[in-house]
């Protein structure tokens, strides 16, 4: 890169030079979670601060609708559904697929980790499971991401385009409805397995009740 910005143009080439440095940036990333596991090797087992250990369960049947695609959130099915069908989903999309499993849910990390990991075809353990502890919540130097997967849906897929490409089923639905299809007189998709707000409001007051009750412990 460094001979590059010598011998060639800049005003030509900034947007290589850019993607170069970006590309060496993310190796620096890269390489600081791997490092990360090597000091830490149990990362897929243990959490970073032992206070959260033992606060999520199990629940097969909420994990099945999860793994399917069949929560009855439509951007959030359609992202699973994706994933499950190409191997890949962006950065943004897994973040949420992640907190909504582990801190929605309130299933066990280390149980959607796994499923995650079998679907990833990008799987790299360095980077999977320090993820799955910082998109857990898990990590003392870090907070507790929830994100609101109705509001994903409409600030990345207004149009409902993305969701209509993996749940035919609502297709025939506009914009202002796609998001939300139970708030329809008939729902023309899955009931929602959850109160998506009071599994939100409850849940975050759990964790962020552990998370502010005395010091981190690893």
């Amino acid at each position: 890169m460094k001979h590059l910005k010598q011998t060639a143009n800049p005003s030509e080439y900034d947007f290589l030079f850019e993607q170069l440095k970006s590309f060496q940036a993310r190796l620096e990333w890269r390489s600081s979670f791997v490092q990360t596991v090597e000091n830490f090797p149990m990362m897929h087992i243990r959490s970073l601060d032992s206070r959260f250990e033992g606060i999520r369960h199990q629940n097969p049947e909420l994990l099945n609708a999860y793994i399917k695609g069949e929560t009855g959130f439509p951007f959030l099915d359609a992202c699973m559904r994706s994933l499950q069908q190409t191997g890949w989903i962006n950065f943004k999309q897994r973040a949420m697929l992640a907190t909504f499993e582990c801190n929605v849910l309130l299933l066990d990390w280390r149980v959607v980790g796994k499923v995650l990991a079998h679907a990833f075809t990008d799987y790299d353990p360095g980077i999977h499971w320090k993820q799955m502890q910082l998109q857990s919540g898990i990590d003392p130097k870090h907070h507790i991401p929830m994100h609101n997967v109705i509001k994903q849906g409409k600030e990345n897929d207004p149009k409902g385009e993305f969701i209509k490409l993996y749940i035919p089923e609502l297709r025939h639905l506009d914009d202002t409805n796609i998001h939300e299809p139970w708030s329809l007189e008939i729902n023309p998709y899955i009931t929602p397995i959850i109160d998506l707000k009071q599994s939100m409001d409850d849940h975050k007051k759990l964790l962020y009740g552990i998370k502010k009750n005395g010091h981190a412990s690893e």
